[in-house]
């Protein structure tokens, strides 16, 4: 009951504007119901980043799990995984990627254990992306790049993108979201892909 109450409130009034005395009347529950569950109302919204993380996650693992995909491919599943997980769990994704920015210091500390616990599984995605193209250099489809810098590369563009949906610029642009991820993704594919493996890029139309 707290949770369902405070996902909906959190999601209609945002991070700040919602109290712990507004979760807990909208349950139905006490005060002191609600700190024997969570210690401050930070913790509790930090669970729903947790619940989008771990979603995202199982849905990247599961997009590149087939090897026999070439790095281009794979990195290519990854975006249309994140691009699912947007457009299915948008609001595990407000949670993630924006709502966040309202919280500001209490919600970017990074001692408690729910704390470290996002911060460790948003680094275990980005090692997904990484080990992808950690392969790519072993099988020589990609150049020799730092490969985590490439996933955070790439991780930025695809978050930075959706945030430009979000605040509309690209519908005032002309330009739809999917069309500029593969735009995306073939600017970035130029850049670290060997020529043998370019070809790839004009394969990306799995996100269309």
């Amino acid at each position: 009951m707290l949770l369902d109450a405070a996902r909906d409130l959190f999601m209609n009034h945002g991070y700040h504007g919602t109290t712990i005395e507004m979760i807990t009347e909208r349950a139905g529950v006490s005060t002191g119901t609600f700190y024997l569950y969570f210690s401050a109302k930070s913790e509790l919204y930090k669970s729903f980043q947790e619940e989008g993380i771990d979603i995202l996650t199982r849905m990247i693992e599961e997009a590149i799990a087939d090897r026999s995909l070439s790095t281009g491919e794979r990195i290519s599943a990854a975006a249309r995984a994140y691009m699912d997980f947007y457009h299915i769990h948008k609001e595990y994704f407000d949670f993630i990627a924006l709502m966040v920015l309202q919280g500001q210091d209490e919600l970017r500390e990074q001692e408690s254990e729910i704390g470290r616990i996002v911060d460790e599984k948003t680094l275990g995605i980005l090692r997904l992306i990484e080990n992808i193209f950690v392969e790519g250099i072993r099988k020589g489809e990609c150049r020799e790049i730092d490969p985590f810098a490439a996933g955070m590369v790439f991780w930025a563009m695809i978050d930075g993108m959706i945030l430009m949906q979000e605040r509309d610029n690209l519908r005032v642009a002309g330009i739809e979201l999917d069309r500029m991820i593969l735009t995306g993704l073939a600017t970035l594919f130029d850049g670290i892909m060997t020529k043998s493996s370019r070809e790839t890029t004009e394969r990306i139309g799995a996100l269309e």
